[in-house]
C-alpha cells in the first residue's frame, strides 16, 4: 500500500489565506467587534466549535459570531468569483509525487461546497484521491477529528501507532490531547526502543498554520509545514517532521 500524503488547501495549495484573514479582519470590525491582526491570524483552519469559544473569550458571550460570519462571506464573495492564485509549483510537485508513487488527498477546514468549487475551478482536484473537509466531522481542527477521518477513508490506520499515552508518530513523537483542553497539544520527543520509521503506509500532512499542524500531529502524522502568513512559534516548531520555505521543496523532501 502506497504512502499518503494529506495536504491543506488554503494556505498551502491556494493563496487565499491572506483573503479569508483579511476579510475575516474587516468583518470583525464592521460589525462592532475590532481586532488587531495577530488576534484575527489566530482563526486559520479553526474549526466552527472553536472558532465559537474563541469569540466569546476574546469578545464577551453576547457577540454574535453568525452576523461576523455573513459579513465574512459578503466580503469574499467578489475575491472568491475571480481567478483563485495557486501557489507556485503546486501541479508539477502534486503530479511529481503522483508519480512517484503517493496518494493523495485534501484536508481543509473549508466547507465541502466551496472546497470542490475550489480545486475544480483550479483544475487540482485531478490531482488528489479523496477530499475531506471539517463538515464530515465533528470537530474540525486543531482537534485530531478531521485527520483521523481522512485515515480512515484513505485506509492508513495503523494500531502500532497507537500507545495508551497517545498517538506515536512515525518519526517518534509521542503527541498528547489534553482531557482539560481539547484543542492543547504537548509533544515530548524521546528516543523509542522499536523504531517507528518502517511502518508502512507512512502517513504525512502539509500544513501552513499552527491549528493545522495541532490538528495533523495529534492524529499521528508526520507534518511538513510551510509557513504562509507567520513563522511557527516554538510549541508549533516541536510538532514538526520537517519544515519547507516553499511547496517545491516538497520533492526533495519526499525523494530524500
Amino acid at each position: 500500500m502506497e504512502d499518503v500524503i494529506f495536504f491543506d488547501m488554503d494556505g498551502t495549495l491556494l493563496d487565499t489565506e491572506k483573503w479569508y484573514t483579511k476579510a475575516w479582519h474587516q468583518a470583525f470590525a464592521d460589525c462592532g467587534y475590532p481586532l488587531p491582526m495577530e488576534d484575527v491570524l489566530q482563526l486559520r483552519s479553526l474549526g466552527r466549535p472553536f472558532c465559537y469559544e474563541w469569540c466569546r473569550k476574546k469578545l464577551g458571550p453576547e457577540a454574535d459570531l453568525e452576523v461576523v460570519r455573513a459579513r465574512r462571506t459578503e466580503i469574499m464573495k467578489p475575491w472568491l468569483e475571480d481567478e483563485i492564485p495557486v501557489k507556485p509549483m503546486v501541479c508539477e510537485t502534486l503530479q511529481a509525487l503522483r508519480d512517484s508513487g503517493y496518494r493523495t488527498a485534501v484536508v481543509t477546514a473549508s466547507a465541502e461546497e466551496r472546497t470542490r468549487k475550489l480545486l475544480k475551478k483550479t483544475g487540482l482536484d485531478a490531482y488528489f484521491d479523496r477530499i475531506i473537509c471539517a463538515s464530515m466531522v465533528e470537530r474540525g481542527k486543531p482537534a485530531p477529528d478531521i485527520y483521523r477521518y481522512a485515515r480512515e477513508e484513505m485506509q492508513v490506520v495503523s494500531e502500532m501507532q497507537l500507545t495508551k499515552e497517545g498517538l506515536l508518530r512515525e518519526d517518534g513523537v509521542s503527541v498528547y490531547v489534553m482531557d482539560n483542553s481539547p484543542d492543547g497539544v504537548h509533544a515530548d520527543r524521546y528516543a523509542v526502543e522499536d523504531s517507528f520509521d518502517s511502518v508502512r503506509p507512512a502517513v504525512y500532512a502539509v500544513e501552513d498554520s499552527p491549528n493545522g499542524v495541532r490538528s495533523a500531529a495529534a492524529a499521528g502524522c508526520q507534518v511538513i509545514m510551510i509557513p504562509d502568513l507567520t513563522q511557527p512559534d516554538p510549541e508549533t516548531e516541536k510538532l514538526l517532521w520537517k519544515k519547507a520555505g516553499t511547496f517545491a521543496e516538497l520533492k526533495e523532501i519526499f525523494s530524500e
